[in-house]
Parts: C-alpha cells; sequence; structure tokens
C-alpha cells in the first residue's frame, strides 16, 4: 500500500519551535485514534521554514486530511 506524507508548512523566524509543536499534537492525536502506523516528525528547511508531517496510508488519506487540514500531500517513499 502506498504512502502520503501530510504536510505542514510553518515560515517565521525562530520557526523551529511551531514545527515542533505541531508534531507532536499530531503524534497525540494518531496515537489517541489508535492509527496503525505512527511516523510523525518535524523537518527544519531553513531558519525561516520548516514542516511538520504525518505519514498514513493512501486509502486513509481523505479521513486525516478532512479533520487535518495539511496545506499539502505528497506520496511517500520508504
Amino acid at each position: 500500500m502506498r504512502k502520503i506524507k501530510l504536510i505542514w508548512d510553518f515560515r517565521a523566524r525562530d520557526v523551529e519551535h511551531f514545527a515542533k509543536h505541531h508534531a507532536k499534537h499530531l503524534e497525540e492525536y494518531i496515537l489517541n485514534e489508535n492509527y496503525e502506523y505512527n511516523l510523525t516528525g518535524f523537518e527544519i528547511k531553513n531558519e525561516f521554514h520548516a514542516t511538520a508531517y504525518l505519514i498514513v496510508n493512501e486509502s486513509d488519506m481523505n479521513k486525516f486530511t478532512e479533520i487535518l487540514k495539511p496545506h499539502r500531500a505528497i506520496y511517500f517513499e520508504e
């Protein structure tokens, strides 16, 4: 089954804090939902841009996008 990386973009000074915080909430949400696949995190692109992400099965993408409202999504290769 293909995986989808749901992405939230953050742009500001010292943006790492915002991305880390959002990733923490994504992890809490996934644990509360007992979702089978638990891969969340954040990435620092530069000092003004960071992302938080959640990896989901392609078949579950619509469920998560409706609830969590990511900014974008891409296919994820393991």
